[in-house]
């Protein structure tokens, strides 16, 4: 099996995190691919998060990568973005009765990258979040009020442009059929197309381990799930209030929500495999 064209690096999935590494790639002078199966990039999850900046959210060291990447969203390289990345935010974690343990470990870690996080009881919570219901808050909060909302399609957006002064190439609508390694080289087979690389990057997140078989290495345990996102009117006695609400997530993950020019989104996560 041969390739038809041969990069360094070849990046499998163009959401945030491919798009991202890629960029980073092609910055050190490697020449690089991004593969999507989709026919346009960050469709997935990067197209439907809540698009935010925050150092309390996730395993420790995502949260300690996200500090590392917090100036570059802040004050990207000259020439990079039009617009900025980001825009004040703030976010605010809640929690039923039973939830103080976790919120009380949020709140202890998030304060050891960023002394802003503060720990909120009941009170202090709904005070924050008017209208929120009390047994949706009966555990308190913790308040990150220094998360940001990214421009996400922006961001993405500017990463893949990046690439071309570069020579690199955005290949959408392209699947792993497989993946073969010889010596010192990947070569991957897109059913009417294959890519030869030196390094190659699983960027396709809940699909990666589907990846991962395809190119003969065992499985992680990721499952695409299906999410549930709506996005609804405000009652007219919230409509004065919820516009100042920052998005507000609970932390057994159950969901979150946030004021929107439309009203308010909001998103549950389901067990449920695609």
């Amino acid at each position: 099996m041969t390739a038809s064209q041969h990069v360094d690096v070849a990046v499998v999935g163009g959401g945030i995190a491919g798009a991202s590494a890629a960029w980073w790639v092609a910055q050190a002078g490697a020449s690089v691919v991004v593969i999507e199966r989709e026919p346009q990039p960050a469709l997935h999850a990067t197209g439907r998060s809540a698009g935010t900046l925050s150092e309390t959210s996730g395993h420790p060291v995502v949260c300690a990568l996200t500090t590392a990447s917090r100036p570059f969203f802040e004050q990207p390289p000259v020439g990079f973005a039009p617009t900025p990345l980001v825009a004040p935010k703030g976010m605010v974690w809640i929690g039923r009765h039973d939830d103080g343990p976790m919120l009380d470990d949020i709140a202890a870690a998030g304060r050891a990258l960023r002394p802003s996080v503060r720990r909120l009881d009941p009170q202090e919570t709904r005070a924050l979040l008017p209208g929120v219901s009390a047994g949706a808050t009966a555990g308190g909060g913790v308040h990150e009020p220094d998360a940001v909302a990214v421009d996400v399609g922006l961001a993405v957006e500017c990463f893949l442009r990046g690439l071309r002064p570069s020579g690199g190439r955005v290949i959408t609508s392209a699947e792993v059929i497989f993946g073969l390694r010889r010596r010192d080289r990947w070569t991957l087979d897109l059913g009417g197309e294959r890519v030869g690389a030196s390094v190659v990057i699983n960027a396709a997140g809940a699909w990666g381990d589907v990846l991962a078989e395809r190119c003969g290495l065992p499985p992680l345990g990721l499952r695409a799930l299906h999410r549930t996102v709506a996005v609804t009117d405000l009652p007219p006695e919230r409509a004065d209030v919820a516009p100042g609400w920052p998005l507000v997530m609970d932390v057994a993950g159950r969901g979150y929500f946030e004021a929107v020019e439309d009203g308010l989104l909001m998103q549950g996560t389901t067990t449920k495999a695609k």
